[in-house]
């Protein structure tokens, strides 16, 4: 069977429409009629087939359909002993014509399923018992005494929901005893994206909330759209990289018709709504100054934890060979990698600029750092015969550094929080190896990107594995104390490859081609 023919099946088997699994897999349910036709067909590599396999093994289905997806598992598993991942088992089935298609139970039409359903019901009509006689409903009417009366804020609209979070993150920042926050939200993001000026009060207060001591738990919706995704990312992730915030997703998170959101401040008070479809009459929030009310949306937040996994992998700043470490082991994942940074990449600086570092460690580090080092430059700078490899990085923060006669670098992944500061002739250096990558490897590319940030753009730095992996560090020295986070999550990643082809696509051309980039940066040279 073909991808098309496991697909329809797979879909019928669970009675899903296209527009279902299109909203699941943030799609559109085009490309899903295309698929079920084989008008079109995914890469073997495309970020949509574990999408679509994770989505198919989270659905708590009847037991005809789980058996279903065990027969296929189990004949996945006899083929390929050495997996065990079931998205990934599943995943090759969907997407190789070679891969076993047999299916032991037969198979369930939606017309056959509705019809047994249908007999079923007439059934259970036909041996009913005799119905009994109604009982008297002559209830006395329970007194509510004050005991039971509470106090409630409440708030219509997302421009009123705002107020109420602004009033409880300032009601964390003023507490003098040290408290943590859960939060979580399903709902539509309007109230928080609509807004620029929320947005900024929204991460100075959370960034002050970190830096007092205050801890943060969140899980995070990742089945969003693109847009909303990547609004998160920009006003979450720089926050990640303060430290102290936890954030978790459910990996078989299910749509759900109800959406809600709670914002808790630990056995202080909790700010809480719900919604279907987010109209006005059914946009309220509800803010409780009660223990008993947070402590009760506290065990509910932890019960949905019982569910969830890390969304990111961090690497604190005592951490640092042991990420070095990571990023020498990573680089054997082949994949067309994409880096976004404000600085000059860190392969490209002279041996000098990290032997002179080096000489800041304990005597006991050096030797081990210099090691780390090289085996990692050396062998990025192997891979980039292997896999394309797209560099972007401003032209401003070059031409800036001549000028001044000095380059200030600043890269928490190799030099934790000090910025380096570079000599003419170093900067020399950094732009003869940026040529000699360029004219040596032709699958590299060096892109020059824009030096000031729209208000769309993530200000952190960005490498981008291509359906496998996201390492993100900080820009600046201030964001720290980690050294930056691993993001494995696919929306999240498909997300970021679609903002990356955004950057790209703005970039001019004549800073993307590369005899004007060699042309560039010859002048450059010529200049020092």
């Amino acid at each position: 069977m073909q991808f098309k023919d496991k697909l329809n099946q797979l879909m019928e088997q669970f009675h899903i429409s296209n527009s279902k699994l299109a909203k699941e897999i943030n799609i559109d349910p085009s490309l899903v009629s295309r698929w079920r036709n084989g008008d079109r067909v995914p890469t073997m590599r495309s970020s949509h087939i574990p999408s679509i396999a994770d989505y198919f093994l989270s659905q708590n289905g009847y037991s005809y359909q789980q058996e279903y997806l065990r027969h296929i598992l189990e004949e996945q598993k006899a083929e390929l002993p050495n997996i065990s991942d079931q998205v990934a088992l599943l995943s090759d089935w969907l997407i190789r014509d070679t891969a076993s298609s047999t299916v032991i139970r037969p198979f369930v039409s939606s017309e056959e399923y509705a019809e047994v359903l249908l007999q079923q019901i007439q059934g259970l009509a036909k041996d009913r018992p005799a119905q009994a006689a109604m009982p008297s409903l002559d209830f006395p009417l329970p007194t509510l005494t004050t005991q039971y009366k509470k106090d409630f804020h409440l708030f219509a609209g997302n421009s009123a929901k705002r107020k109420a979070v602004i009033y409880l993150l300032t009601s964390v920042l003023r507490s003098e005893e040290k408290t943590e926050l859960f939060l979580l939200s399903d709902e539509d993001m309007s109230w928080l994206t609509e807004d620029r000026v929320f947005q900024v009060q929204w991460h100075v207060l959370l960034r002050g909330i970190i830096e007092a001591g205050h801890k943060i738990s969140i899980i995070h919706t990742v089945h969003r759209d693109t847009h909303d995704i990547l609004q998160a990312i920009n006003l979450w992730m720089p926050l990640h990289l303060l430290g102290s915030i936890k954030s978790y997703y459910n990996p078989r998170y299910q749509s759900q018709i109800v959406k809600t959101s709670w914002f808790v401040q630990k056995d202080m008070r909790a700010l809480v709504s719900s919604s279907v479809t987010f109209e006005d009459v059914e946009n309220l929030s509800y803010l409780y100054e009660l223990p008993e009310v947070a402590q009760s949306f506290q065990s509910q937040f932890m019960g949905r934890l019982t569910g969830c996994k890390p969304l990111f992998e961090i690497f604190k700043k005592t951490q640092q060979f042991e990420l070095l470490d990571r990023m020498i082991q990573n680089i054997a994942v082949v994949s067309p990698t994409t880096s976004w940074h404000l600085h000059v990449n860190s392969i490209f600086l002279p041996d000098d600029v990290y032997t002179r570092y080096s000489k800041t460690l304990p005597p006991t580090a050096q030797k081990n750092y210099i090691d780390k080092v090289r085996q990692l430059r050396t062998r990025m700078l192997n891979s980039l015969s292997i896999a394309p490899y797209t560099d972007i990085f401003p032209l401003q923060v070059l031409k800036d550094s001549i000028t001044r006669g000095a380059y200030v670098h600043f890269d928490p992944v190799f030099f934790l929080r000090d910025e380096i500061i570079c000599t003419r002739l170093e900067i020399k250096a950094i732009i003869e190896n940026m040529i000699f990558v360029i004219e040596n490897n032709e699958k590299f590319q060096l892109f020059f990107g824009n030096y000031h940030h729209s208000e769309n753009e993530i200000t952190i730095n960005i490498n981008l594995k291509e359906n496998t992996e996201a390492f993100l560090t900080a820009n600046v020295q201030g964001l720290i104390p980690l050294l930056g986070f691993y993001v494995h999550e696919g929306n999240i990643l498909s997300s970021m490859n679609h903002y990356m082809e955004e950057v790209i696509n703005h970039i001019p051309t004549m800073r993307r081609s590369r005899p004007d980039v060699l042309k560039e940066l010859y002048k450059m040279l010529e200049s020092i």
